[in-house]
């Protein structure tokens, strides 16, 4: 090395692949750990595959270039392989050329020209890895390569199913109990109690009570209810009339619903018992 030589520019002289940094890690211990402090008259070995070529400079002989690189043969082994390159006459040398050298060289040679300082510092050296123990998993190996081996959309899937499948389970106890409740509502039977004992006079009854209505002979007993809803139905064992209403219901509106279901005595007898008149068959 001479003073204003630098490793890009001396990679780049001898076409060594890789650039600078290969030249730098084959002279770490010549060069030191600062690549940019090169010191004048230290010997560099360039590394093997990339010494098969040199760029002629101004000022090259192919004496200097044989003797700075440790050609054996010289200079004479160094034209022979450059004939067709140089020419017929081995003493003009024009810059640019590229030679080719016979064997890789003990030592570089610098020519006068200053080659420019490399870019930058080679990058810090990253820490080895540390190695990770791996712990294995308490199930089979079949269940671990069945598990990774379903695609995620496949896992949603079957979540999902699942918990379709749970809510369903979990209400349809409720639901039924609800559905038994509104038909026992729409469907509530005659107080067998009220419907063997006299029949007294007509009066409210309390929610959820169930009181019979004077009854004439021959005719079907009454019975009015508070309910939420206005229900009137016939029952066709005993041809008991039940009225599920709700409290302070219009009677008006009573007789026009027990048109639709009751028949003709039974109908007027409910009119009887409400206090109003019988409302007449649309035609």
């Amino acid at each position: 090395m001479q003073p204003g030589d630098s490793l890009s520019g001396i990679a780049a002289r001898f076409g060594i692949q890789g650039g600078w940094p290969p030249l730098y890690a084959s002279n770490l211990k010549v060069i030191g750990w600062n690549p940019d402090v090169l010191h004048p008259e230290a010997v560099l070995v360039l590394p093997g595959p990339a010494r098969a070529r040199y760029t002629i400079t101004a000022g090259d002989t192919l004496s200097g270039i044989a003797a700075g690189l440790g050609i054996a043969g010289g200079w004479p082994a160094l034209y022979a392989a450059n004939r067709q390159v140089i020419g017929s006459n081995p003493g003009a040398l024009q810059p640019g050329t590229v030679l080719k050298l016979p064997r890789p060289a003990a030592a570089p040679a610098t020519s006068g020209v200053t080659p420019s300082r490399h870019p930058a510092p080679p990058a810090p050296r990253a820490p080895a890895p540390v190695p990770v123990k791996h712990h294995r998993h308490p199930v089979t190996g079949a269940a671990v390569s069945a598990s990774a081996g379903m695609p995620g959309w496949l896992k949603t899937m079957l979540v999902a199913l699942g918990l379709l499948v749970l809510v369903a389970l979990v209400t349809e106890p409720v639901l039924a109990a609800l559905r038994r409740r509104q038909k026992a509502a729409l469907q509530a039977g005659p107080d067998p109690a009220a419907a063997a004992g006299p029949a007294g006079p007509l009066r409210p009854a309390p929610a959820g009570q169930l009181r019979p209505a004077p009854a004439a002979p021959d005719t079907a007993s009454i019975v009015l209810a508070d309910h939420d809803r206005l229900v009137v139905t016939c029952n066709t064992a005993d041809e008991t009339v039940y009225v599920l209403r709700p409290p302070g219901e219009d009677p008006r509106a009573i007789l026009r619903v027990a048109r639709l279901v009751l028949p003709e005595g039974r109908y007027r007898e409910l009119a009887r018992q409400l206090g109003v008149p019988a409302v007449e068959p649309v035609e």
